[in-house]
């Protein structure tokens, strides 16, 4: 089974299911992950190495389009699927799959950052949004973080305290 942005294309609920984004907001993210792409392939390998000379596109290139590469990362994110999965889904070797996401990671995110797309982590990031009138959808699952060996009490929530 290959997954690739031509197959999923043919219907809006294909390529929502796999990549979590529907056919138009695929194609809002598109040019910004394209650029980054290029950007980043104009200049290095895709080991990471400095490029000694231009690159050229090969007959056995697993990803045909850049179309293929986002769904690739889009996936591995909507679904966190083992590597080894990916690797049958895509195609690909399990080493190489670890090499794509690598690559890819930063790119998307650097897409996203374009793109203004990016979740906010803090409080003052949403203030920023809530002042221009954006509808705001807040997380508010407790996440566990390590507790320092003293004074815990600053970082308990009280939520799982048993009253008798």
């Amino acid at each position: 089974m290959h997954l690739n942005y031509a197959s999923l294309q043919v219907k809006n609920s294909l390529l929502k299911s796999s990549t979590g984004l529907g056919i138009k907001e695929f194609l809002i993210l598109l040019p910004a992950f394209e650029n980054a792409w290029n950007t980043y392939n104009l200049r290095y390998t895709l080991e990471g190495l400095e490029r000694q000379r231009r690159c050229t596109s090969r007959k056995n290139n697993r990803f045909k389009c850049v179309e293929d590469m986002l769904v690739f990362i889009l996936y591995d994110y909507r679904h966190n699927p083992t590597q080894e999965v990916m690797a049958l889904h895509f195609e690909l070797t399990q080493p190489k799959v670890a090499l794509w996401i690598k690559v890819l990671e930063p790119l998307l995110l650097k897409a996203l950052t374009q793109l203004k797309l990016v979740p906010k982590r803090t409080s003052d990031g949403l203030d920023k949004i809530a002042e221009i009138g954006v509808t705001l959808l807040l997380d508010g699952t407790e996440r566990q973080i390590n507790r320092p060996k003293y004074d815990q009490q600053d970082y308990y929530s009280g939520k799982k305290t048993v009253i008798h």
